[in-house]
């Protein structure tokens, strides 16, 4: 459950993206109410803005304790395996700006019509 991730666990990822759940899930009830679901969107759009930092600070701490988390036998495959994933990813990144990929638009367009009710933006003041 989200508490227990984040107190117990500290796993504060795993905490956000069960809230995130319980948020999806909460907007599935009918006539729940739009103020309560509205506050807990914010409180959780404001944790995935600063998901990313945590990580990246994390991913520091643990470049520097490397060798109390991993056996000695574990570090050089940790190294490789982010180094190959280092090298996947601008991969990748290049793969997607290919011309050689010309749905790109289509594709882009496309999931943004069938998505589009999800991307309304609602609000409830409380007022009728």
């Amino acid at each position: 459950d989200a508490i227990g991730s984040y107190v117990v666990k500290e796993n504060y990822k795993e905490a956000i993206e069960t809230f995130g759940l319980i948020i999806r899930l909460l907007n599935t009830i009918e006539n729940f109410d739009k103020m309560v679901l509205e506050y807990a969107q914010s409180i959780y759009e404001g944790y995935e803005k600063v998901l990313p930092l945590y990580d990246s600070i994390m991913k520091k701490e643990i470049d520097i304790n490397i060798a109390k988390i991993f056996p000695a036998n574990h570090i050089p495959l940790f190294n490789n395996v982010q180094k190959a994933n280092a090298t996947y990813n601008k991969l990748i990144n290049f793969a997607m700006v290919s011309p050689a990929l010309k749905r790109r638009k289509s594709i882009w367009y496309g999931i943004l019509e069938k998505e589009s009710s999800n991307l309304i933006i609602n609000m409830y003041s409380g007022k009728k």
